[in-house]
């Protein structure tokens, strides 16, 4: 298995006025967003921020171990490290579940989160709730991930920045019973991985990808409620 380099800025990032967050971190190949709610105030930006150290911590830690799946679940049609990243969103979810047991319903607070982990030249990606993801390749582009949303279920077409098309059917910290989308992409030099907290217009997705140079991949905030991040290979 080759190994294929990331480039991307390695940051954590937030926007005072949002409740989503960017964990990019290339070094150690591991590109999580979250976009938090519930809860009064603005725990909901709490809560992006735990779904992203957990998931982080545990692919830190347990990522090439084929114990680190147990006690948890082990897929056979998923490489190792994509039963890895599945079992890091059960992880984040244990954890946030623990930190909303002693709360009333209106307290809670979860997130929708997609995590990245890439495995040499295997790129494995989950998801839970209402990210996305699209893979470009030689200027053509996919999604990887569709959003599991209120607004999907009621309406296919409905325009995904519709406040309908922002509730997801599950997220991380709300119910014990979770089950992570994976999907797994041998990466080739060239491609890239765009994630967000949103589902983006084919049309605004070529705009950013027209306005990033080989040499000039960003990951940026696009508006204080819907953020993205761009990762090159």
């Amino acid at each position: 298995m080759s190994t294929i380099q990331v480039r991307s800025d390695e940051r954590m990032s937030s926007d005072s006025r949002s409740e989503d967050r960017i964990l990019s971190l290339p070094a150690e190949r591991i590109l999580v967003v979250a976009d938090g709610f519930g809860g009064p105030g603005s725990e909901g930006k709490g809560a992006a921020e735990r779904a992203c150290s957990a998931v982080r911590q545990f692919l830190v830690h347990e990522a090439g171990d084929l114990e680190a799946t147990l006690p948890f679940v082990m897929r056979s049609y998923f490489s190792l490290a994509g039963n890895v990243l599945f079992n890091a969103l059960v992880h984040a979810n244990r954890e946030l579940l623990a930190a909303n047991t002693a709360k009333a319903l209106h307290e809670k607070n979860g997130a929708s989160v997609a995590a990245a982990y890439l495995d040499g030249d295997m790129l494995s990606i989950a998801s839970v709730g209402g990210c996305s993801a699209w893979f470009i390749r030689e200027g053509r582009h996919t999604p990887l991930l569709i959003p599991r949303t209120w607004g999907r279920l009621v309406e296919p077409t409905l325009e995904s920045r519709s406040p309908e098309g922002r509730i997801p059917l599950m997220a991380i910290g709300i119910s014990e019973d979770l089950e992570p989308e994976v999907v797994e992409v041998r990466i080739r030099p060239g491609d890239q991985l765009w994630l967000g907290t949103f589902e983006p217009r084919s049309e605004e997705l070529k705009g950013w990808l027209a306005g990033t140079g080989a040499n000039s991949l960003k990951s940026e905030s696009y508006e204080p409620e819907f953020s993205w991040v761009l990762w090159g290979f």
